[in-house]
């Protein structure tokens, strides 16, 4: 199934240490199949725990190679983490089909993650106390311990008020905060709880999302920053978060998956980026790519037309016979005339220059133009919508799938292995990792029915 597959293959992974301290890769393939988005484990292998880089590519080209899909054009979902960067530069060395920053998608729910750690990071910072143990546990002498017993002492009376920090402050300044995060909770945390569960569903929501959600989240943490409404140290932290939104927003700069996947989205195309007034240069340079890629990568690959024969160039110059003469060509061949029966006497041979109807692909010269000038649509199953259009667009609708089948998240990785630290609980400890990957791989294949019963193997 794999190997025949002719679209490019979209992969997330990431790596997890289970509680009997083995570390595992698990990688999870995402591609249209039968009509329908199919998400599945392509397999979980144990990490040796010194260097991890090195393993983390080799074993991530070394499954590719095993199920003979190495030489495939692959997109990779990874969270943010600095392994991940440096698997993402060396498997372009190792895998043909792979361009890599280019085709590299950043976990958003990752991106949300460190987004919300940055806006709560002013209101988490740790206290005296806490900033001396952690320097004990560092192995760094204390100055003074009588000194330090002495104010540990003071801290633990005073532990309540260090907890509630609403006694230190006066009723004014007490209903004040109040008001803040009852606004915090009402417009800005609840963005970030409707992003996380939003990107949470089973069915991973793809690329077309993110940049919307990331336009909206940049709205509001702009309005928090910079407004009134707010105090200063939450308007603050906002600004220290979109700081962080900023940054992976920039990012996606330097894939090309996201605005692709935008454009090749009915709903979408390039109208959401003329509504939220992106200049003109960007705009231009959108279409640019993907004018780009569909002529680089998928233009006449899946309608046949590059099976057909060359003609020789003499030969082509004109008709040698009335087999070769366009006159007698069916109107759906490559010629331009319509069907003409040469034994019917009773209408003369040209009065099909008053009938003349053109091919028509005609004034559909370029697919990607065509759809990208009709009106946007309503779409709810993006991957049906462009099966059902195989037939007008032939390469395009494999590009469309291939971009709209990349997930925006890991999730199905994380969930993978929330399953395993339930497989492999303080009792079972002791599973080996090949007990572990029969389990979480097969066990996968089954839900989706890829696994054969044990009649028709032996049939």
């Amino acid at each position: 199934m794999l190997q025949e597959y002719e679209g490019k293959l979209a992969f997330t992974t990431d790596v997890w240490m289970f509680l009997n301290h083995h570390l595992f890769i698990a990688l999870c393939m995402h591609l249209e199949h039968k009509d329908e988005l199919l998400s599945m484990v392509l397999n979980v292998m144990e990490l040796a725990k010194l260097h991890m880089e090195v393993h983390l590519v080799s074993a991530f080209a070394e499954v590719l190679e095993e199920f003979g899909i190495n030489e495939k054009e692959v997109h990779i979902t990874c969270d943010n983490a600095s392994n991940n960067d440096k698997m993402i530069k060396e498997l372009v060395e190792l895998l043909l089909g792979f361009d890599g920053e280019r085709s590299h998608v950043r976990c958003f729910l990752h991106v949300l993650s460190l987004i919300v750690k940055a806006l709560l990071h002013e209101f988490n910072s740790s206290k005296p106390t806490t900033r001396r143990s952690a320097t004990r546990a560092r192995g760094k002498p204390a100055e003074d311990d009588n000194a330090d017993a002495e104010e540990d002492e003071e801290d633990d009376n005073n532990a309540t008020d260090d907890l509630d920090p609403l006694r230190e402050m006066t009723e004014k300044e007490q209903k004040q905060f109040e008001k803040d995060i009852r606004l915090v909770k009402l417009a800005i945390v609840k963005v970030f709880k409707d992003a996380t569960l939003y990107f949470s569903h089973h069915d991973t929501p793809n690329l077309v999302h993110v940049i919307p959600v990331m336009d909206c989240i940049e709205e509001t943490l702009m309005d928090a920053s910079h407004g009134v409404k707010y105090s200063n140290a939450i308007a603050v932290a906002c600004g220290l978060a979109k700081n962080i939104l900023d940054k992976y927003y920039s990012l996606t700069d330097g894939s090309a998956t996201y605005r692709i996947a935008m454009i090749l989205h009915p709903r979408y195309k390039l109208s959401y980026f003329r509504k939220l007034k992106w200049t003109k240069g960007w705009q231009q340079t959108v279409h640019k790519l993907v004018k780009q890629e569909y002529a680089n990568t998928y233009a006449g690959r899946f309608d046949g037309s590059q099976d057909k024969p060359e003609s020789n160039a003499d030969d082509s110059s004109r008709p040698n016979s009335p087999s070769q003469s366009s006159t007698y060509e069916n109107n759906n061949s490559e010629g331009a005339w319509v069907d003409v029966d040469p034994s019917d006497d009773g209408r003369n041979l040209f009065n099909i220059l008053d009938d003349f109807d053109a091919d028509p692909d005609e004034d559909i010269r370029d697919k990607l133009e065509h759809y990208l000038t009709a009106p946007t649509q309503k779409v709810t199953d993006v991957i049906q919508w462009w099966k059902d259009r195989q037939g007008i667009y032939p390469n395009l609708s494999r590009m469309a799938i291939d971009y709209l089948t990349i997930p925006a998240t890991s999730i199905d990785v994380e969930r993978l292995f929330s399953h395993g630290q339930l497989i492999l609980s303080h009792v079972r400890s002791r599973l080996s990792a090949q007990t572990m990957r029969a389990i979480l791989c097969v066990g996968s294949w089954s839900v989706l029915n890829l696994v054969k019963p044990e009649e028709d193997l032996l049939a």
